[in-house]
């Protein structure tokens, strides 16, 4: 019986050898062909998300120059991300404490643009695009749709201004971060 046993197991290794070999392969193929067939999607996702954060910098340059009508634009540094801490550390000192209404839509068609492209995209996004994207919307407590509502109701409070000027644009600045992993930026 040892011999009968003896002369199988050395088909048995090769045949398990290419077995493995053989899943490896298509396994191989078929991530190619998913990426392949998926990048197209991926690609515009990221670029309607750069375009999203590239428009709610333009908000915040915008009012900067209402904070600081005599700057010069050209004190402001190209990268968006820069912008964005600019406008963050400068927001406590600013001549003006009040956030403008359209800057508080702005927020919220960010976060809204943010949230759709998300959502419809999840399963194809990378993973850390994902959880940046979601931590945009979290910054808005989970309002969901009606986020834009709980803006306009924050600006005008006395903690609103802190909240929307510190923790919307740090969750953007996060989004740009990882844009940024990615090239998207």
């Amino acid at each position: 019986m040892s011999d009968r046993f003896d002369s199988w197991a050395s088909n048995i290794g090769t045949t398990a050898a290419a077995i493995a070999l053989t899943i490896t392969v298509i396994e191989q193929i078929v991530q190619r062909e998913n990426r392949r067939t998926f990048q197209p999607r991926v690609d515009r996702a990221m670029q309607v998300l750069v375009v999203a954060l590239k428009r709610f910098v333009q908000g915040c340059i915008s009012d900067y120059f209402v904070r600081h009508p005599d700057s010069d634009i050209s004190e402001l540094p190209d990268d968006p991300l820069e912008v964005l801490a600019v406008w963050q550390n400068d927001f406590k000192s600013a001549p003006h404490p009040n956030i403008p209404r359209w800057l508080v839509r702005c927020a919220g068609e960010f976060v809204h643009k943010v949230q759709t492209i998300t959502e419809a995209n999840r399963d194809v996004l990378p993973a850390d695009i994902v959880v940046a994207a979601d931590n945009v919307s979290q910054s808005f407590g989970g309002m969901g749709p009606s986020f834009e509502e709980h803006l306009e109701q924050m600006s005008g409070s006395p903690g609103g201004q802190d909240w929307l000027g510190l923790v919307v644009v740090q969750s953007a600045r996060g989004l740009g971060a990882a844009l940024r992993l990615h090239d998207a930026i």
